[in-house]
């Protein structure tokens, strides 16, 4: 009885069809997928059709890294590793297309490529009509939607592209050399075998596929390991042999080189040739045992006796991957990933001794993307809503059971599982599994209730596309809703643009790093700190001049850092660090600086102030700090009377200020009212309000962030005599920003 129920769930997921026979079809539900996704994605633009969002020609982008990219592909060379660079600099030169028309339209053109991906593995496992609902859904999940939409051009566009590809490779050729399902009695093999030359062009894929990000070489060797385990474990014996000839040839031509050469053969430590020699070695010994697989060497007697039994064939596995350390340094480099996102720990100078180190703050936990989040969230954004998650946890393991292949996708899953704790960008690896894993329960529901025919096949095409667009339709709906989120102010950037026409190749731009890359691109200088320079030792600097009350202070730091290229604090003691700190305000210098200095403090740092004052109050012997306390709220949210200096909530209870500033377009309206200081009705935490008059937002702060650069150089008077001192306005764009050159106090 329940071998027959068994086989009648097995007929019903069907899939494991020749490519001859579905090629058509599966060309024509690729396109479809891509091109209906590609339809939706761009349809959404109308949301930033506004001249606010607008600077010149160009849209304003969606994340920091996008700046990045377009600013790279200036100044890219071949040398450089820097492939998404490369490709934007390719599209440029070769098209003609703006870069930043590339950085705003280029993800809804790269992410749509997810959809016919996922509808390939919906078809490997499940026929025909298995990736119709994994097609229309699978790049459209909340959580890869929000890393992959219009101005959003960073390399998660290829994160989990890439492994989805991979795994749909993998499983694709491993097909051909494992049994049907997990038992040992059904020894009938899944599907014919490729051209042996074929595991050398999927190495060679893999190996591409590990260029975008370099944990992708690390996820890729996991998949890579994988295969090689469903060889070992589900390997028809007469097949095995070959089997793993052309594994190690996947092996050889994908891994060895990549991941910042983390993943290395054996003998570079026994030879000590350089690291990019990896590659070619690796590749031609791919190459030789591919070539020896096409004349037969598989056949030989010695050769089939030592692979016949699991244990020699594992044994054999081993040793390739101790030989090329792929199996290894890719579970350190995860388990180090993983850790640093989940313990919070200052870090040191490693160059000092542990008890004197300068203790630096942390700064991963400050990162919105490494935020943890709860389950529910975590489920919302795997997919298109929290229940197909949830759904789809059961359905993996109804199609891991029948189909052994889908184990690939399993690591995407777990990992996107892990976003509660790892953080919410990892929540979008998950998204693809879960979109395939539901539209092959579908396919198999549908197969299983309509009679067999060419009837079967015709309705299952309206029933799997009426399910994925029941499911795609709110998705989009809830998308369309969503308002534009620009990295920076129209006047920000154009800011910025003025200071590039006037300034020199030496100046240095000091920025809060959220901006650096933005900066890097619209005034060619490269700031100190960016997205790729922001570990605690980094940002101290920076941190400290927005947090300090002192002018003076915050000047003489930016000198000090600038005279020691950036790194002021490198291999000095944790006293002697946190003297010199101390010392800024005692004298002026400009510690033989002679470039210009530029200081840009904005809006937006304003939101940031919290996590700024964190890092810029951090005492670097004790590892000890004072946060600015914040409060953010609604324009609704607030009322407030200038005449009293009171505020009200939306339920009506009142509040005295200290101080009620509204930043205009041309002036600041300051307001202070000495005699509420002392009043019962103060709102003591947090006593002033500073709103952004455009805006009408509201924030409410502590005297130590009233009365920090961050925000007393957004509201003051540049002629104030203790700022022109140390501070020379050049760029005015209140109330978003204002950019000021530091004087050299000495001169």
């Amino acid at each position: 009885m329940m071998m027959t129920v068994l086989k009648r769930v097995d007929a019903a997921m069907d899939g494991r069809r020749p490519w001859r026979e579905d090629a058509l079809w599966v060309t024509v539900g690729c396109l479809a997928a891509y091109f209906l996704t590609l339809a939706l994605r761009l349809s959404l633009w109308t949301v930033w059709d506004h001249e606010l969002l607008r600077v010149g020609d160009e849209i304003l982008l969606s994340t920091h890294d996008s700046y990045l990219w377009l600013a790279l592909s200036k100044t890219v060379t071949f040398s450089d590793p820097e492939h998404m660079a490369w490709l934007t600099k390719a599209i440029h030169n070769v098209l003609g297309i703006p870069l930043g028309d590339i950085g705003f339209w280029g993800p809804a053109f790269f992410a749509s490529l997810v959809a016919p991906v996922c509808f390939l593995w919906g078809w490997l496992a499940g026929g025909r009509t298995g990736g119709i609902v994994a097609g229309l859904v699978g790049a459209m999940g909340l959580g890869f939607y929000q890393r992959s939409k219009l101005g959003y051009y960073d390399t998660d566009l290829f994160t989990l592209l890439m492994p989805l590809a991979v795994g749909f490779l993998l499983a694709w050729w491993a097909g051909g050399h494992i049994r049907r399902t997990w038992l040992p009695s059904d020894a009938e093999p899944m599907r014919p075998r490729m051209s042996p030359w074929s595991a050398l062009a999927i190495g060679l894929f893999i190996r591409m596929a590990c260029w975008w990000h370099q944990d992708l070489a690390m996820l890729n060797a996991m998949l890579v390991v994988i295969a090689g385990g469903l060889i070992v474990v589900l390997g028809i014996p007469d097949r095995r042999p070959r089997a793993l000839f052309e594994w190690a040839a996947i092996l050889l031509a994908a891994l060895p080189g990549m991941g910042l050469s983390n993943l290395y053969l054996t003998i570079r430590r026994v030879f000590g040739y350089d690291a990019y020699a990896d590659s070619i070695i690796a590749i031609a010994l791919a190459v030789v045992l591919v070539a020896l697989v096409a004349r037969g060497v598989h056949e030989n007697q010695y050769v089939r006796a030592l692979c016949k039994w699991w244990w020699a064939a594992l044994f054999a596995a081993v040793l390739l991957l101790g030989v090329t350390n792929t199996l290894m340094s890719p579970s350190q480099m995860l388990i180090s990933k993983i850790l640093v996102y989940l313990v919070d720990t200052p870090t040191g100078d490693p160059g000092s001794a542990a008890a004197e180190a300068t203790r630096f703050p942390n700064t991963i936990s400050s990162i919105v993307e490494a935020g943890r989040i709860d389950w529910n969230t975590a489920f919302a954004k795997m997919s298109t809503a929290t229940w197909l998650t949830i759904a789809s946890f059961a359905c993996a393991l109804i199609v891991v059971a029948f189909r052994p292949e889908t184990v690939l996708l399993l690591p995407m899953l777990v990992i996107g599982i892990m976003s509660v704790t790892l953080g919410s960008r990892f929540a979008m690896f998950g998204t693809g599994a879960v979109a395939v894993f539901f539209g092959l329960a579908v396919n198999t529901v549908g197969n299983a209730l309509l009679p067999e025919g060419r009837l079967r096949e015709r309705l299952q095409v309206v029933l799997q596309a009426a399910v994925g667009l029941a499911i795609l339709i709110p998705a989009y709906l809830e998308y369309k809703a969503m308002p534009p989120t620009p990295v920076l102010t129209r006047p920000h950037a154009e800011a910025l643009l003025g200071l590039r026409d006037r300034i020199s190749e030496d100046a240095t731009i000091w920025t809060w790093w959220d901006w650096g890359y933005a900066t890097w691109y619209f005034t060619g200088v490269r700031p100190p700190i960016d997205g790729g320079r922001h570990a605690g030792a980094d940002v101290f600097p920076m941190a400290y001049a927005l947090s300090t009350d002192s002018p003076q202070k915050a000047n003489q730091m930016l000198f000090y850092a600038t005279s020691q290229k950036y790194e002021p604090f490198k291999d000095m003691p944790a006293t002697e660090a946190q003297a010199m700190v101390e010392s800024f305000g005692d004298s002026d210098s400009s510690f033989g600086v002679d470039a210009p200095q530029y200081f840009v403090v904005c809006w937006k740092n304003v939101r940031l102030s919290k996590w700024i004052s964190h890092f810029g109050n951090w005492n670097l012997k004790t590892g000890e700090t004072r946060e600015y306390t914040i409060r953010g709220s609604k324009p609704s949210d607030i009322r407030y009377n200038l005449q009293y200096g009171m505020i009200a909530n939306p339920v009506g209870q009142k509040s005295l200020m200290k101080n009620i500033d509204i930043l205009g377009p041309e002036t600041v309206n300051d307001n202070f009212y000495p005699m509420n200081v002392h009043s019962p009705k103060l709102l003591t935490r947090t006593p002033n309000l500073v709103i952004n008059g455009l805006m009408g937002q509201p924030f409410l702060l502590d005297d130590g962030a009233y009365q920090s650069m961050l925000v007393r150089l957004l509201r003051d008077d540049p002629e104030n005599p203790q700022i022109r001192k140390y501070f020379r306005l050049v760029a005015e764009g209140i109330p978003f920003v204002r950019i000021y050159e530091l004087v050299r106090p000495d001169k």
